[in-house]
Parts: C-alpha cells; sequence; structure tokens
C-alpha cells in the first residue's frame, strides 16, 4: 500500500504519522485491501483542516473535516470513513447470505458527505489494433471511453510493432471523438525513461469510410497522479474535462480516470490490482 502524508503549515511529526497509520489499520479490517491512502494536513484561519483520499479496488473515500485540535480533526475523519467501510461491510455480508446477487456499487449512490466515490477499474482492450480499427470498434459502442495498444506499420507495411503506452479514446457530448496518445519515440530516453518535459498529444478525430482525419491536434504536459490526486482533479470546480490521463505516481504506469457521474469513475489502467 502507498502512503502520502503532507503538511500544509503544519509539521508532520511521527506521532502524527503513526497516528493516522493506526486509523487506516482500523479500518482495513472492515474492508478490502487499501491501495493508496493520501492524507492532507493543513492549519488556516486558527484550524486544523484534514483531507483524507483512500483508493481501493472499486471504491474511493474522500472525505475533509477540520477543527482547533489536529487529532481531533484526524479522528473525525478516519471515523467517518471507517463507518462507511463497516456499513458495506454489513450490506455486503447480508447480501451474501441472503444470496442475491445485487451489486453494492449500484446502491446508495447520493449518500451526502458520507458517500465514497465508486470507482470501477477496466482493462484495454484485449488485443493490439491498428488505429482505424479502433475508432470503428469504438464508434460502434455505447461508451464514452475506449483503450488499447495501437499497432504501426513500419515503411514496408509488412513489419509491425505494438506500443508499450495505450492510446485512450473519449466521446464529448456532442459525440465528438478525442484520442489521447504519446509519441514513444520522441519522448522516451533510452531504457524507456520518461525524458524531461514530455507530453500528450491530443487530438479531434473524425472517422471516415476508408480513413481517419485528425481535424485538430494539441499537446499537454504528461503529469503524474495518484488516483485520488486524479479524483481531485476532476472534482476540481474549475474543470471542465470528464476525464484526466496521467502516470500513476504509484506503479509508474500511463492510466485515465473517466467521470461518469458525480461519484462514479472509471479507471482505466493496463491491469487490474
Amino acid at each position: 500500500m502507498h502512503q502520502n502524508i503532507q503538511g500544509k503549515n503544519v509539521r508532520i511529526t511521527e506521532n502524527v504519522r503513526s497516528y493516522i497509520a493506526e486509523k487506516v489499520q482500523n479500518i482495513k479490517v472492515h474492508t478490502e485491501n487499501i491501495i493508496e491512502t493520501n492524507v492532507v494536513c493543513e492549519f488556516m484561519h486558527g484550524e486544523y483542516f484534514v483531507l483524507a483520499t483512500l483508493t481501493f479496488a472499486k471504491k474511493i473515500f474522500h472525505t475533509k473535516e477540520k477543527d482547533k485540535d489536529l487529532y481531533a480533526a484526524i479522528d473525525s475523519v478516519f471515523s467517518k470513513i471507517e463507518r462507511e467501510a463497516r456499513r458495506i461491510k454489513e450490506k455486503s455480508k447480508h447480501i451474501r447470505d441472503s444470496g442475491s446477487t445485487k451489486d453494492l456499487t449500484e446502491e446508495d449512490s447520493d449518500r451526502d458527505n458520507e458517500n465514497p466515490h465508486h470507482i470501477v477499474t477496466v482493462g484495454v482492450y484485449e488485443k493490439p489494433l491498428l488505429s482505424y480499427d479502433a475508432l470503428f470498434t469504438f464508434s460502434k459502442s455505447s461508451k464514452k471511453y475506449f483503450a488499447y495498444l495501437p499497432i504501426k506499420q513500419e515503411a514496408d507495411l509488412y513489419t509491425v510493432k505494438v506500443g508499450h503506452y495505450p492510446e485512450f479514446l473519449f466521446k464529448h457530448e456532442n459525440d465528438d471523438f478525442y484520442s489521447v496518445s504519446i509519441d514513444e519515440e520522441a519522448n522516451f530516453a533510452k531504457g524507456f525513461n520518461l525524458i524531461e518535459n514530455a507530453s500528450w498529444n491530443i487530438k479531434k478525430v473524425v472517422l471516415g469510410m476508408n480513413n481517419i482525419d485528425y481535424s485538430s491536434s494539441e499537446k499537454y504536459a504528461i503529469k503524474e497522479f495518484n488516483v485520488g490526486e486524479a479524483v481531485g482533479f476532476l472534482m476540481d470546480e474549475e474543470n471542465t474535462s470528464d476525464y484526466i490521463v496521467y502516470i500513476n505516481s504509484v506503479t509508474d504506469k500511463p492510466e485515465a480516470l473517466y467521470r461518469e457521474s458525480e461519484h462514479a469513475f472509471i479507471l482505466i489502467r493496463l491491469f487490474n490490482i
């Protein structure tokens, strides 16, 4: 499990780290393995603000509390998360005992501040594809996201090479297609390490009868996020996008997060944890 604790105008002592670690252990008793824990402690206007984001295989708990005492603020945050984790565990046990097949992730989508963000992890398409085939497959799908490993033909048209990084496709509300990819030859040094100032290519795509038209193209810097930070980015009031493509700072792998609704996210990655 990756754990990140940051302080803003707050010194994070060993006692604070140990206290948070103990709270995390209490939550692990009630639920599945925790993938990532991110806690930010901030002192502002005479109060301590504690923001905690805990990432699991299918859920994200994202909670903020404040108090004039730092430890009390930590208690409030983790009590809320533990209470929600216990509720889900008990409901899961009830469903198993009753023989129901109902998916818990479909329930309680709007539970006030105690509602966890639901995250469903999906992989890239099961086999590498040529760009046209990928876009054609995506155009026939009702989903607004798709990812695949691209096949690139060499100059002799007989030799093909499969990319290491997936290409991500998204549909906007007006059914415009957008492709987010990386030029591996231009952005990687020897040993497949990202060079400084590497960037994603984002293109607006028009699929013709036998061709692909990239009507516009722009670049943006490749950033590192953990899943919790990616959720925070998409939930920022100033953000207008439904998705973010990034390098996972824990796994060093490329992935994308797509926001389906206020509390539901799709995590697209090369493998499932």
